[in-house]
């Protein structure tokens, strides 16, 4: 059995961080969309938004994006799957603390097209997102973090086959890690 879960940040519980330099969003720069960044990585100055709330392991930045802290990068078992899913882009804090952000860029074209419910644009009709998900299991790739097209923009999956092998929400669950949301999307 192989189950799909989204992966986000409980930002109704723990902190999140952003840029107060509008001018990085309008570049790209922080356009996660399975486009390699590293060769033009200089990222802004990032700030804590409300620092009254718990502090996590892992932040909110934007969609499409995961912020981890110095703790997850230290678990090499955890920072073999991220690296694996993609590539992993420091980025410093105002009280010059270090994060780091992975960007996905294994982009796998696994979505069953012709069973899965998109959301559609009124009155245009164009897609605008996916309401269900479902997926061809054998194009699944071996990181189990990863992205599909039609919505690599702003989602992040991550598969758990069963295994404990590259499990990466069993490590997160099991090591007490916080600050991420795992929900279920699909099961076959």
């Amino acid at each position: 059995m192989v189950t799909v879960y989204d992966i986000s940040i409980d930002v109704s519980n723990y902190q999140w961080v952003v840029t107060s330099d509008a001018a990085a969003w309008r570049t790209g720069l922080l356009e996660f969309d399975c486009s390699p960044k590293e060769a033009i990585w200089n990222p802004p100055k990032f700030y804590v938004d409300n620092p009254k709330r718990k502090k996590g392991n892992f932040f909110h930045v934007g969609a499409g994006m995961l912020a981890f802290d110095q703790k997850v990068k230290a678990d090499v078992d955890v920072l073999a799957i991220l690296e694996g899913a993609g590539e992993i882009l420091p980025i410093e804090l105002e009280t010059g603390e270090t994060l780091f952000l992975l960007n996905v860029l294994d982009c796998v074209n696994a979505l069953d097209r012709e069973k899965t419910v998109y959301r559609r644009g009124i009155p245009s009709g164009t897609i605008i997102g996916v309401t269900k998900y479902v997926f061809h299991k054998e194009r699944f790739h071996i990181s189990p973090i990863f992205k599909v097209p039609e919505t690599s923009k702003c989602t992040i999956l991550v598969r758990d086959d069963g295994t404990d092998e590259l499990n990466f929400r069993r490590l997160i669950l099991d090591r007490g890690y916080t600050g991420l949301i795992f929900e279920e999307l699909w099961s076959g």
